[in-house]
């Protein structure tokens, strides 16, 4: 599991049949510039993806508010799933999948 800019990892694992999901701060990462693939590389204000994948889940739509470190959508890539956070408060303006 990657982390993300802050150091978080995400982690799934099944309890009775059903699907969890919980974030936990790696204090042993030590935070480094992470380069992200993006589509117009110049834009600021675009948030990347640290990984060619797929996406599996959009958990935001266009308009709406999101605060920092808030999911974005969820990726697989290699069947490793990484959820993308909000590196900033903002509002999605396009998404482009």
């Amino acid at each position: 599991m990657i982390p993300d800019v802050d150091g978080v990892r995400t982690l799934y694992f099944s309890i009775n049949g059903q699907n969890q999901e919980i974030m936990v701060k790696d204090n042993a990462i030590h935070q480094s510039a992470t380069s992200t693939r993006k589509a117009e590389p110049t834009n600021e204000d675009e948030v990347g993806a640290t990984m060619s994948g797929s996406v599996l889940k959009l958990l935001v739509k266009k308009g709406q508010t999101v605060k920092k470190g808030e999911p974005l959508l969820v990726t697989e890539a290699m069947k490793m799933e990484t959820t993308i956070q909000a590196p900033e408060d903002g509002v999605i303006e396009h998404i482009y999948v």
